[in-house]
């Protein structure tokens, strides 16, 4: 191995440890990288009734947990550096990212939907200073703003141009979203399970 390409590879491996340590895992499953030929491959994520069960029962699992939870024990336990309110409100965070982006790929024609900087969005929105309740309320109505727009089938086809995935449909926007909160909120509810 030359030179340079034991750089690049070292300083892919640094780049993977600086970033994206919250999501490394939820992400890994949707957007896989081929170092070896520098390309992106994305699975195909479809959208159908299952998904839309997935976002409506995650919505509700967070619902549950932030009911019977305080607010103290969401702030103290810990998910590597977030909190479970920050990895709840994280999840608030993304699911109006992607309603919002579900709106405007049926309202526009292919909008260009630009990439989101979750940890700016993360230090801007303070989340573990939130009540529980309110990032419960907010994936509710952004899991039920979601599944209500795609619930005609026509608008599960509308486009629109990601800054670095390309040419996605809003089928993949909304199914992607739901593996990814989903993801979140099954470690979340492991932390917390429902009372007997």
């Amino acid at each position: 191995m030359g030179a340079g390409r034991a750089w690049e590879l070292e300083r892919d491996q640094k780049q993977d440890e600086e970033g994206g340590r919250q999501h490394k895992v939820a992400h890994a499953a949707v957007l896989r990288i081929n170092r070896s030929r520098y390309r992106v491959v994305m699975e195909r994520l479809t959208y159908d009734d299952d998904t839309a069960f997935t976002l409506a029962d995650d919505a509700s699992t967070v619902a549950r947990v932030v009911r019977t939870a305080t607010p103290d024990q969401l702030r103290a336990t810990k998910f590597d550096d977030w909190s479970a309110l920050e990895v709840i409100g994280h999840v608030a965070d993304m699911a109006e990212v992607f309603a919002e982006r579900v709106r405007r790929m049926i309202a526009e024609s292919t909008p260009r939907l630009p990439g989101v900087d979750q940890d700016a969005i993360h230090a801007e929105r303070r989340n573990n200073e939130r009540e529980p309740m309110e990032l419960a309320k907010r994936i509710q109505a952004a899991h039920g703003e979601i599944v209500r727009l795609l619930a005609e089938k026509a608008n599960r086809a509308r486009t629109g141009l990601h800054g670095e995935w390309g040419e996605i449909d809003a089928a993949y926007v909304a199914a992607y979203q739901a593996r990814h909160a989903h993801e979140h909120v099954t470690q979340v509810a492991e932390r917390f399970p429902p009372a007997n």
